[in-house]
């Protein structure tokens, strides 16, 4: 038996003109986009850098300091960034990248090591079990590989027992004295951290082989995000980068506070809200009597004393 089925006419002429036609100028524009990053600009994707001061813009500590003890904590020079071993040097340098201007920074070692870190605060509740990218521009002053025991490595560390734990580590990285982009993409599925708000995360830059006294290496315009996808650097204005710094490490300078005579006190009142009750010191420190303790532990503080010249606010809140 032979079944004969019946479809209406179909004009392609008309069903190719619905095709060439946009559902709106703005999803035209989305189509077209060439990359990730330009689909990200264009709906206006919002924050992306969970590094602060990636660009190594804010430099509140100053432009160079060479540390002299080995530990974690060393905030020495460019805001967020620490140094661990002794007789590190952090220097502000500039170079030109893509034909662009930059604010880099050089790390030197005396020893054997080149190690720059950030800590990202809470970062396990965020980051564990996650897919991530970093992406950094670097250049050294000798060919050389960044280690793969510790290149980006992510690690947790509990605020009240300051244990930290390693979770995937990152391969290894050549670097050479040409300016070269490095990115990499890494789902952490480690476990032993797991999320927690009272635990943060390392972003480790490490070279622990071949390395001699006076080598350096240079990073700039350092990115970690969530997703497959290391996108372009994501630029925040000087002021929202130094608010964003200031939440851990505030120097003010002269005449941030100015001490009234006869002991009648003044009040400072934080740029931001810090992180914690911040380290307060005063300098010069002459004519300072007193420092109050800050006020709800984030806002500002008092003091008294019968100095009436400037002096400078520094207000340590740091990881």
């Amino acid at each position: 038996m032979t079944v004969k089925v019946s479809k209406a006419a179909l004009n392609l002429r008309e069903e190719l003109a619905d095709l060439r036609k946009p559902s709106s100028i703005a999803g035209e524009a989305l189509l077209r986009a060439d990359s990730v990053q330009e689909q990200r600009d264009l709906i206006n994707a919002g924050r992306k850098n969970l590094i602060i001061n990636g660009g190594f813009d804010v430099w509140q500590y100053g432009n160079s300091y060479t540390t002299s003890t080995t530990g974690y904590g060393q905030y020495v020079a460019t805001d967020r960034w620490g140094a661990y071993y002794s007789g590190t040097t952090i220097s502000k340098q500039t170079a030109t990248i893509n034909d662009t201007l930059k604010n880099v920074v050089r790390v030197a070692a005396t020893g054997s090591t080149l190690y720059l870190y950030q800590v990202i605060e809470s970062g396990s509740a965020l980051l564990a079990n996650k897919t991530i990218s970093y992406s950094y521009w670097a250049r050294a002053n000798k060919n050389t590989t960044i280690s793969g025991e510790n290149i980006g490595r992510i690690c947790g560390q509990n605020v009240s027992s300051q244990s930290s734990y390693a979770i995937p580590v990152f391969s290894g990285h050549e670097v050479s004295t040409e300016w070269r982009k490095i990115t990499n993409t890494v789902t952490l599925t480690d476990d032993s951290v797991g999320q927690s708000f009272d635990r943060h995360f390392f972003f480790v830059i490490n070279i622990s082989t071949g390395v001699s006294s006076g080598d350096w290496i240079e990073i700039a315009e350092v990115q970690l995000e969530l997703g497959s996808v290391a996108t372009d650097f994501e630029h925040r204005s000087y002021g929202e980068e130094l608010a964003l710094c200031q939440r851990y490490y505030l120097n003010a300078p002269s005449p941030a506070l100015v001490l009234n005579t006869g002991g009648v006190y003044t009040n400072f009142v934080f740029p931001t809200t810090m992180r914690e009750a911040p380290a307060i010191t005063v300098t010069p420190s002459s004519g300072v009597a007193t420092i109050g303790s800050p006020s709800s532990s984030i806002h500002g503080f008092h003091a008294t004393g019968s100095s009436t010249s400037g002096a400078a606010v520094i207000a340590d809140a740091e990881l």
